[in-house]
C-alpha cells in the first residue's frame, strides 16, 4: 500500500466528526453519538502521526500490557471490575485510539464507550496481534 494512501485514509478517519442529532423536543438537545472508525493496523502509525494528541488506550490485562505495548498507550483492563469506571474518568471529547490483543474485547467494549459518550473512538480492529505482524514498535514495562 502507497505511503500517501495510508495518510489520506489516515486523514479521512481523523476527518469523521460525531454526527449531531437533534431531539424532536427543541429544549431538550440530544447527546452526540460516538464516532467509531475502525482501522487496520497497517495504518495505525499514519493515523497516530497525523494527529499526535490521540490517546492510546490498551484494554488488556496488566501483564499483557507490561509484556509489549504501543508506545505513549494507557492500560485500562476490559477485564477489571473497574474498567467502566476508570473509561468514566477520561475527556469525552479528546480522540481515542483503543485495542486489544486480536480484537475481541475491543469489540465488545465499544458498546460502553457509546454509553459513556466518547466522541471519537479509533478502533485497532486487528489488535496488538496486527499491530505487531505490521512492524510497528512496542516497547515493554508498566508505562
Amino acid at each position: 500500500m502507497k505511503f500517501s494512501t495510508i495518510v489520506s485514509s489516515a486523514f479521512l478517519a481523523l476527518s469523521i466528526v460525531a454526527p449531531i442529532s437533534y431531539a424532536s423536543e427543541p429544549e431538550v438537545a440530544k447527546e452526540a453519538e460516538t464516532a467509531v472508525v475502525n482501522v487496520d493496523a497497517e495504518k495505525v502509525l499514519a493515523v497516530l502521526k497525523a494527529d499526535p494528541k490521540i490517546v492510546v488506550i490498551d484494554i488488556r490485562t496488566p501483564e499483557e500490557f507490561a509484556a509489549g505495548h504501543l508506545a505513549k498507550a494507557m492500560n485500562i483492563d476490559f477485564k477489571a471490575e473497574t474498567f467502566k469506571t476508570e473509561l468514566a474518568k477520561l475527556d469525552k471529547e479528546k480522540t481515542y485510539l483503543m485495542h486489544c490483543r486480536s480484537g475481541g474485547r475491543s469489540t465488545a467494549s465499544l458498546p460502553i464507550w457509546k454509553e459513556l459518550g466518547f466522541k471519537r473512538v479509533i478502533h485497532l480492529d486487528s489488535g496488538i496481534l496486527g499491530a505487531e505482524k505490521a512492524g510497528i514498535e512496542m516497547v515493554q514495562g508498566k508505562k
